[in-house]
């Protein structure tokens, strides 16, 4: 059974580092890359998502001031 981190670790492999705060980057990569698991998982969502029944989308909750963004 892998942590949490070994998880978000594998998500930033191949990653290209971008300007900013690293761990602020970590958060969106992963974010990203669950929401891509989550609308290919099959059999549930992943023919919902193909077609255009559902829309799967990253998103960030900042726990200091309780915001959720909706990532690109």
């Amino acid at each position: 059974m892998l942590a949490i981190t070994d998880l978000i670790q594998q998500h930033l492999v191949g990653a290209t580092p971008a300007p900013g705060d690293p761990v602020d980057q970590a958060v969106i990569i992963n974010a990203k890359a669950v929401a891509n698991q989550i609308a290919t998982s099959a059999p549930l969502l992943k023919d919902l998502v193909a077609a255009g029944a559902v829309t799967v989308v990253a998103a960030r909750y900042d726990l200091d001031d309780g915001t959720v963004k909706i990532l690109p």
